[in-house]
């Protein structure tokens, strides 16, 4: 979170000694502390001799996801006849982050050659601020296709996510094996997260089935010359 100081001066215009309670009002989960300014210790009221004033700070503690916007702090100051108020304005810029992430949390799958593979993502907003232009895209095999599905997300508050699917299909001649695919999720406001993916490529039966008649036919025919010239 941040931490925001502000120094105030409260005055006692009556003719008596006051103790005035400090209060403010912030939303959940912030903290506020007073502290007289010739002293370290926090307190909850303040005496100021009648017809003097006194000189306190007021330290502001956001959390660390405090959600980005302009916010405006009442502090008053309560004695028995007196009320005292002002405000604070505390401004927050927010923080920007993107993560993609498979949404099973698996970071391998099967495909297969020449065939699309849906693999469903999720893009997080990890950040205080909202993403604006969100899109994605991929390194791949060379002839590998990738495309995402919606291909563009147009905004992502703050620490919400949004889903996506990846279609993955390798080029139809692909060899067997494991390969590598890293997606990357941009927006026009954070630094890009990417999220790496082993494929394995398995190859159709049928390619597997010709790869034997070719092997069949290659040694038949080897066969064939021997019985035509092996009696010379």
């Amino acid at each position: 979170g941040a931490r925001f100081d502000f120094r105030l001066t409260l005055r006692n215009d009556g003719p008596e000694r006051q103790l005035y309670a400090l209060s403010a009002e912030v939303p959940q989960g912030w903290q506020v502390t007073f502290k007289p300014t010739s002293s370290s210790q926090q307190v909850t009221s303040l005496p100021v001799d009648g017809g003097s004033s006194e000189r306190f700070d007021v330290q502001i503690q956001t959390p660390s996801r405090a959600e980005a916007g302009q916010y405006l702090i009442p502090v008053r100051a309560e004695a028995p006849g007196a009320a005292l108020e002002t405000e604070l304005q505390v401004v927050i810029t927010g923080s920007y982050e993107i993560r993609v992430a498979p949404a099973d949390e698996r970071f391998s799958f099967r495909a297969q050659a020449g065939r699309a593979t849906e693999v469903p993502l999720v893009v997080f907003n990890d950040g205080t601020a909202p993403l604006e232009g969100v899109t994605l895209s991929a390194s791949a095999p060379a002839e590998w296709t990738v495309e995402f599905e919606p291909e563009s997300i147009d905004q992502i508050p703050p620490g919400e996510y949004r889903e996506v699917t990846a279609r993955v299909t390798p080029k139809a001649q692909a060899l067997a094996g494991d390969y590598m695919v890293t997606v990357t999720g941009s927006a026009r406001q954070a630094s890009s997260d990417r999220a790496e993916f082993r494929v394995s490529v398995t190859t159709s039966t049928l390619w597997g089935w010709v790869g034997l008649a070719l092997v069949a036919a290659a040694v038949a025919g080897t066969f064939g010359v021997f019985q035509k010239y092996g009696r010379r």
